[in-house]
């Protein structure tokens, strides 16, 4: 089985899935199906087996945040850089329903629309808001879409934001330099962490390298939109996840460490990541203590592997790691 996209000769056995899987007034005719083919095939997912079509997932990109009815017959509103993917069909062909093959389509979205995209937004049946909800949607409430006079539920997976019960994780924007220097410059001659010679000139480098990157989240609070920390999460090889969690010590102790790291590790887990995993310094306890909390396990203790500084006479000074992770199939159901 492959998972690929779409050219204008899978516009029949599409529009023939798409019309035994929507009721007429909701469903996509061939000429819709084709139009929208010729002009966003990168937005249709079709698995494929064999040269046969099981599933398939369209929709077009946009700036938009919310879907709209008439995305469905206007094509051209497509954006090939837009922030937000919609989908329009989410539909498996009705001999081959109830293998998963939905699931595995969507998941390859998640995935392709993760470094492009700043979410994904549909609009389902009520009945199926608990199947959306398992790959991390969250539901809005009533859309108001009219589309086949039915009644639909909006629902939006954010990709580069995450929201707990206090803190909004999210990519750092140009207004977090002052927090972001806030908590970097305590950190300047750290025993597990530095950012030696840190100054409010040269700290922005810091900032520009979080901007650039994917691997951060701001750690921002909720009811003051303060940043108070940020959590790494480093893209590693086999489906894996490096984390590393820096939090302002006017704010520590108080659960936000703990909260974001949940946070964090609750969504990778939901889109699929297979392993989490983190290394600190045996003697920082405040650190391993915190990655037992969030249920990691110690998986090994290497010795002297590592070093960051050299002492006055240019020798490494070498240091120990703890690594503490835990699989996906461990977590907590």
């Amino acid at each position: 089985m492959l998972i690929r996209h779409a050219q204008i000769t899978d516009a029949p056995a599409l529009a023939r899935i798409e019309k035994a899987s929507y009721p007429a007034a909701e469903g996509a005719s061939l000429e819709s199906i084709s139009r929208r083919i010729a002009v966003f095939p990168e937005c249709f997912w079709i698995l494929e087996d064999n040269g046969q079509i099981l599933a398939f997932i369209n929709g077009m990109a946009t700036d938009q945040p919310e879907l709209t009815d008439e995305m469905y017959d206007q094509p051209r509103m497509h954006k090939p850089s837009g922030r937000w993917q919609m989908l329009f069909s989410v539909v498996t062909a009705p001999e081959h329903r109830h293998k998963g093959y939905a699931s595995l389509v969507m998941h390859q979205v998640i995935r392709d629309c993760r470094s492009r995209r700043e979410g994904i937004v549909l609009t389902c049946k009520e009945g199926l808001i608990p199947f959306y909800a398992g790959f991390g949607f969250e539901s809005e409430g009533l859309s108001r879409s009219v589309h086949g006079d039915a009644v639909w539920y909006q629902m939006r997976l954010s990709l580069h934001r995450i929201e707990t019960e206090r803190l909004i994780l999210r990519p750092f924007r140009e207004e977090d330099y002052d927090d972001l220097f806030e908590f970097l410059s305590q950190l300047e001659y750290n025993e597990f962490e530095s950012y030696p010679g840190i100054t409010y000139e040269n700290g922005k480098e810091h900032l520009n390298y979080r901007l650039a990157s994917e691997e951060f989240y701001a750690i921002e609070l909720k009811d003051s939109g303060k940043v108070i920390g940020n959590i790494y999460c480093g893209n590693r090889d086999f489906e894996a996840r490096e984390l590393g969690y820096i939090v302002n010590k006017n704010y520590q102790r108080q659960g936000y460490a703990r909260e974001a790291l949940d946070g964090v590790i609750r969504f990778l887990f939901q889109s699929r990541i297979h392993r989490v995993y983190a290394e600190c310094d045996p003697r920082n306890d405040c650190s391993w203590r915190l990655l037992e909390k969030a249920g990691l396990r110690r998986e090994a203790h290497f010795r002297k592997n590592v070093f960051f500084h050299r002492d006055e006479n240019g020798q490494p000074k070498w240091k120990d790691t703890y690594v503490y992770a835990l699989l996906n199939e461990d977590r907590p159901r």
